[in-house]
């Protein structure tokens, strides 16, 4: 939770989770029903904190999704990647 006058950004892997596995029934009601509830109670939880919550949803076309990834791998092979 982030304090008094900090920002905190999520990841918006948790919506698109619970979504596509709704649409593509990868796993059944009673689990993705369950996830919805998780994220309206910690959503309910931010609110009732009185944190501001801004939603922003982004759209990237096609082609512009395969100029960033033929520029991330170029990135790639221009430097020596350590794990």
């Amino acid at each position: 939770m982030p304090g008094k006058g900090e920002l905190a950004i999520f990841n918006r892997s948790h919506y698109e989770g619970v979504l596509i596995e709704r649409v593509h029934k990868i796993v059944p009601e009673e689990v993705w029903s369950h996830r919805y509830r998780q994220i309206n109670d910690f959503e309910r939880l931010l609110y009732e904190e009185d944190t501001t919550i801004l939603k922003f949803y982004l759209h990237i076309d096609k082609d512009e999704q395969k100029k960033g990834a033929t520029a991330l791998g170029r990135s790639f092979q221009a430097v020596e990647v350590q794990w």
